[in-house]
C-alpha cells in the first residue's frame, strides 16, 4: 500500500475506530508475577485485516498523524486499563509526538479526564526523542514525571552518549530490544551486550527490563545476570483485554507465573496457551 493511501486510510480508521489495543504482560523474573502490560496498537484495516504498527507508523509519522495516534491510543488504553488492577500500563510515544506543541498538556488532560492514575502509567520513548531534546521536550518530559508518570526508554544502546541522555532524562526503566534476546546463545557480543545494560541499569538505579523471552534458555540467562524484568511469548503474546485480565485472575487464584524456585525456571500452567 501507498503511504499516501495509508494516510487517507488512517485518518477515517481514527474517524471510525479501527485501531484496537492488545496488552503484553511484563513479569517481575524475582517474584514471577505481573507488574504491567504493555499497550500494543493493532490497525484492523476493513480490506487487509489486523496490521501492526511498524505496517502504519513510519507513514504516520510523515504526515503528523503520529500525534493523534498516540493520543488516541494512550486514552483508550488508560480507560481499558482500570480493569488491570494496579499493574503498570506501558504506552509507546513516537519523538514525532512529544515534538508536537502542547502534547504534554494533552497527556496530562487524557489522565485527568479518565481519572487513570498517574503513578501507573509508563511512556515509551526511543533514544531519538533525546538524541537532540528541545527545551520544550525537556521541561514536559520533567512534567510528566512530577506528576508520578514513568519514562521507559527503548531501545537502550550501548555507548557512552546513551548513559549520558539517560543520566541527563527523568528514566526510570530501560529496554532491552528483542534482537539482543534473540542472539542469545548464538552470538557472543549479544551475551556481553544484554550484561553490560543490566550493569548500567543497576548502577544507575533503573530498572532494566528484556523484551522478546521465548525460550527457558534465554530465561535462565537473564535470570543469572540480574534481568528484573521481561516480556515475550514464553510468558505470553500480546493479550485482548478480556484474556490479559483472565490472566491476572488465574495468577490471583493459582499463584506466580513464574516459580522462582522450580528446577530450569519452568513457566507455569498459567501462561494461556495461545501465541
Amino acid at each position: 500500500m501507498q503511504r499516501r493511501q495509508i494516510t487517507v486510510d488512517l485518518t477515517a480508521a481514527l474517524e471510525r475506530g479501527e485501531l484496537s489495543l492488545l496488552y503484553q504482560p511484563v513479569v517481575d523474573l524475582e517474584t514471577g508475577r505481573i507488574v504491567g502490560f504493555e499497550a500494543l496498537a493493532r490497525w484492523d484495516h476493513p480490506t487487509r485485516g489486523r496490521l501492526p504498527p511498524s505496517d502504519f507508523v513510519p507513514a504516520a509519522e510523515e504526515s503528523q498523524l503520529i500525534a493523534a495516534i498516540d493520543l488516541h491510543v494512550l486514552r483508550r488504553a488508560c480507560v481499558e486499563a482500570r480493569a488491570l488492577g494496579h499493574t503498570t500500563l506501558a504506552v509507546n510515544m513516537s519523538p514525532v509526538t512529544l515534538r508536537s506543541t502542547g502534547v504534554i498538556r494533552r497527556i496530562l488532560e487524557t489522565m485527568r479526564e479518565t481519572g487513570f492514575d498517574p503513578r501507573r502509567l509508563e511512556i515509551e520513548i526511543t533514544e531519538s526523542a533525546v538524541l537532540l531534546p528541545s527545551p520544550e521536550v525537556q521541561t514536559g518530559l520533567d512534567d510528566l514525571r512530577d506528576t508520578g508518570v514513568r519514562l521507559a526508554l527503548d531501545d537502550f544502546g550501548t555507548g557512552y552518549a546513551s548513559v549520558v541522555h539517560v543520566r541527563r532524562f527523568p528514566i526510570s526503566k530501560i529496554k532491552i530490544d528483542k534482537d539482543f534476546i534473540f542472539k542469545l546463545g548464538q552470538d557472543p557480543d549479544a551475551a556481553a551486550i544484554v550484561e553490560y545494560k543490566v550493569r548500567v541499569g543497576r548502577s544507575l538505579g533503573i530498572i532494566v527490563t528484556a523484551e522478546g523471552v521465548e525460550t527457558p534458555d534465554q530465561l535462565r540467562f537473564l535470570r543469572s545476570i540480574g534481568m528484573q524484568e521481561a516480556q515475550g511469548y514464553l510468558f505470553a503474546p500480546p493479550l485482548p483485554l478480556a484474556a490479559a485480565v483472565a490472566m491476572l485472575e488465574r495468577e490471583a487464584e493459582g499463584g506466580p507465573l513464574l516459580v522462582p524456585t522450580a528446577p530450569g525456571d519452568v513457566v507455569s500452567p498459567l501462561r494461556p496457551g495461545v501465541r
